[in-house]
Parts: structure tokens; C-alpha cells; sequence
């Protein structure tokens, strides 16, 4: 009987015991939460800046995170233009990522101030960029974006923009004077050239290649990792560095994705993000440099401005910063390092 009592009691202590180890096991078990994070481009290279950056941050996320978040770095083509991207990402459309890497020239619809970067000689290199995108206007810019069915997380980089054209290297900014050129589809680029007397015309990015080599368009500018992924050195044998514009990207979250995370799977992401971003920047300027040696390998004649012709440039599109600045947030432009 005292046999049979003492087994019995042993029995019931075994159960919590039990009951505790199975939901640690459950507790274990429980899937991670499953993110997709895309860029708005999907031609782009897996050995392209943004590409790594999205790796090495989908990987920093799942360490910072304890493995309750996973990221899926998406390569897969986000239908429709810049500005229908963004709605369908503000309003958490089926098919979307939770995470998007934008220009910041497609935010501006939501707070103008956001093209505050993309001014031309804004920005006079890359440790001034740093200075901007990692210091309080940085982060004071991602503000901005508060309450616009996004959240800013962090700020990363295209990087500077260059000429390139078809007839001769450009060494004199009267070159540009009566130039064909291309623009992209923004007011603030098109002024950028127009000041300067050429010819311009919007053309998206997917019909550039196509207008460059039969003729109908002489010139244009991008970012160097554009002109290689673009072949555009293909048909436009000149290239002149000028770096009379910058490029930043926007990493966002959808905001109602982002209210249902916890305040430690917040932390994760936003840390991950700003790691990134300094990684993803710095590989962007080491493949800038790597593209510039294919492109001389590939016959390209690659020149650069003289620093008294860029000077002439940015005293003559002084009135577009002068005009931006006037009607720009006075507690953000507090933030501008000179």
C-alpha cells in the first residue's frame, strides 16, 4: 500500500514536469514571424550594392531578433511604376513585402522634403553624404515620413550621379549646351540640366538603352552601378565624372505591419537596418570603383569635370536650393551639416 502511494505521488509530480516541458518545446517550436524585403528594382544583380546590403540585412535581423524574425530578401518584380508601388505598399496589398527600399525621389509625394538630397551639389562627397544620412538630419528626414502609412528605418545610397554621352568627353559645361539629353522622370533633374542649356526629355529607365543607341537621345546621367547593369557603356563611349547629384534610398516598413511587432522585434529591425545601411554604402562606393575599371577595360573614355567648370554648374542652379530651402521644414534644415 505505502508502495503504491509513493508511485502514485511520484506520478503527479512527473505531470507539471511534463506540462512544463511540452510548452518550452511549443515555445521553441513556434514559427518565426516571416518578412519579405524588396527593392523597387528588380533587374538588379545579386553582386549589386543593394543586393548585399538586403542579404547582410536579413541576416543581422534574424541574429538581433533571437531567430522570432526571418527575412526573405525578394528579387521578384513589384508591379507598376514608383508611385503605384508605393500606394500598394502604404495599403499592405496582397503580394507586397513588409519592407521596401525606395528612391527618395519616390517619397516626395508624401513630404517634399524628402528631395532635399537629390539637389544638385547638395552634397560635395561621400564622407559629406555620411555626415547627413547617419547624423540627426538623417534621422530627422525619416520623420517626415511619420503617419504616411510608412515608417522610416533607415537611409542608404545610390550613390552620385555622372554624364554619360555619345559625341566627345565633356570637359566644359557649354558642352551640355543644346544636348539631347535624358532626364529622369523628375522636375528637380530636369531643371538640374535645363539650367545648363540642354535639351531634355523624362524618360523612365527601362526605354534609356533603347533611345541611347538609335541617336534619339545624346546624353544622360546615373549612377555608375546603373550605367554598368544598364549596358549603357555600350552605347555611350564618353563618360564624365561629375558627381553633381546624389542618390539616397529609403528603407520603410509598412506602418500597419510595424504596429503589430513587438517593441524588441522593432529594435531588431530598425538596428539591422542602420548596420546595413553602413555596409551596403560601403560596398556601393567599393563597386563604383570596381565599375569604373570595367568600364575602361570595355573602351569607355572616362574624364572629369574640371572642379572651376562644376563651380560654374552650381552657381547656376543656386536658385533651385535657394527656392527648395525656402519653403523647407526650418526644424530639419537645422540638421544640414555644411
Amino acid at each position: 500500500m505505502l508502495k503504491r502511494l509513493r508511485f502514485q505521488s511520484l506520478r503527479f509530480l512527473a505531470l507539471p514536469l511534463a506540462l512544463l516541458t511540452s510548452g518550452c518545446a511549443l515555445l521553441q517550436d513556434k514559427a518565426p514571424v516571416q518578412i519579405d524585403v524588396a527593392d523597387y528594382r528588380a533587374y538588379l544583380a545579386e553582386d549589386h550594392p543593394v543586393r548585399q546590403g538586403l542579404r547582410q540585412f536579413a541576416e543581422s535581423v534574424e541574429t538581433r531578433s533571437g531567430g522570432t524574425l526571418k527575412v526573405r530578401v525578394r528579387t521578384d518584380a513589384i508591379q507598376g511604376p514608383p508611385s503605384k508601388q508605393l500606394e500598394q505598399f502604404q495599403q499592405g496589398h496582397v503580394g507586397m513585402p513588409q519592407l521596401m527600399l525606395f528612391a527618395g525621389t519616390g517619397l516626395t509625394s508624401l513630404h517634399p522634403d524628402i528631395g532635399y538630397l537629390d539637389l544638385p551639389f547638395v552634397l560635395r562627397d561621400a564622407q559629406h553624404a555620411d555626415a547627413q544620412l547617419s547624423g540627426p538630419f538623417g534621422q530627422a528626414l525619416l520623420a517626415q515620413l511619420k503617419g504616411k502609412g510608412l515608417v522610416g528605418l533607415a537611409l542608404w545610397e545610390n550613390g552620385f550621379r555622372h554624364v554619360t554621352n555619345s559625341t566627345a568627353p565633356l570637359l566644359a559645361l557649354q558642352d551640355l549646351s543644346g544636348m539631347k539629353f535624358r532626364v529622369a522622370p523628375d522636375a528637380v533633374f530636369e531643371d538640374t540640366f535645363k539650367a545648363v542649356g540642354a535639351q531634355t526629355a523624362q524618360l523612365p529607365f527601362s526605354r534609356l538603352r533603347r533611345a541611347l543607341e538609335d541617336k534619339s537621345l545624346e546624353a544622360q546621367d546615373n549612377f555608375l552601378a546603373q550605367i554598368w547593369v544598364g549596358g549603357l557603356h555600350e552605347v555611350q563611349p564618353y563618360l564624365s565624372l561629375t558627381h553633381h547629384s546624389y542618390g539616397v534610398l529609403v528603407m520603410a516598413a509598412n506602418e500597419a505591419f510595424w504596429n503589430g511587432l513587438s517593441a524588441k522585434q522593432k529594435d531588431a529591425i530598425k538596428l539591422a537596418a542602420w548596420d546595413a545601411s553602413h555596409f551596403q554604402r560601403k560596398v556601393s562606393r567599393d563597386h563604383d570603383q570596381q565599375v569604373l575599371e570595367l568600364l575602361q577595360s570595355k573602351g569607355v573614355l572616362i574624364s572629369t569635370m574640371p572642379p572651376e567648370e562644376l563651380s560654374k554648374w552650381k552657381n547656376q542652379t543656386e536658385f533651385m536650393r535657394a527656392k527648395f530651402k525656402n519653403s523647407m521644414n526650418p526644424e530639419l534644415l537645422k540638421h544640414v551639416k555644411d
